[in-house]
């Protein structure tokens, strides 16, 4: 990804190209999985599933996850349209901010949790959006960060010895 591109085209590349990889579709899962329960949790225990209250708990869950993931894109220094992605990532927080208003506010209650649930979707794709190039989810890189990784440790415990040596 080192040719320039549009952003809606780096948009586009970050929603489709971490699929590929096992580990990403492992904690993508994971992270739904997750997130499901921590929303309907309460709910199943009290046996009491009231739209406004999964509503809220929905908006809680994806205005703390767009927020999260906001911040990540904004420092990343993998994007390449990083003036986009400072004024997207601004807007998202505008959008998150309102769409939690009105998940909460909002009547009738149908559309209260069509709004919580469109957040929670929105969550979702900023969380693609914002983990696509991570080199924890890319089986290679990360064996190779690792690999990387022995190697200097294993340097630097050589020279630590050859020093010990010197001293004694």
């Amino acid at each position: 990804m080192n040719e320039i591109i549009s952003f809606k085209e780096e948009i586009f590349f970050r929603l489709k190209s971490p699929w590929k990889q096992s580990a990403f579709n492992g904690v993508f899962a994971i992270v739904v999985i997750l997130a499901g329960f921590g929303v309907f949790f309460p709910f199943m225990i009290k046996n009491n599933f009231n739209i406004p209250d999964i509503s809220i708990s929905l908006g809680t869950y994806f205005i703390a996850s767009i927020v999260s993931s906001s911040l990540d894109l904004g420092l990343s220094i993998k994007t390449i349209n990083k003036a986009s992605y400072i004024i997207y990532t601004i807007l998202a927080l505008v959008i998150t901010l309102i769409l939690f208003s009105l998940a909460i506010t909002i009547r009738p209650n149908f559309w209260k949790l069509s709004i919580a649930v469109f957040g929670f979707v929105l969550s979702f794709m900023i969380w693609i959006i914002a983990n696509s190039d991570k080199e924890i989810f890319d089986d290679l890189k990360y064996t190779k960060k690792l690999e990387r990784s022995i190697k200097t440790t294993s340097e630097i415990d050589d020279m630590l010895n050859e020093l010990k040596n010197e001293n004694e």
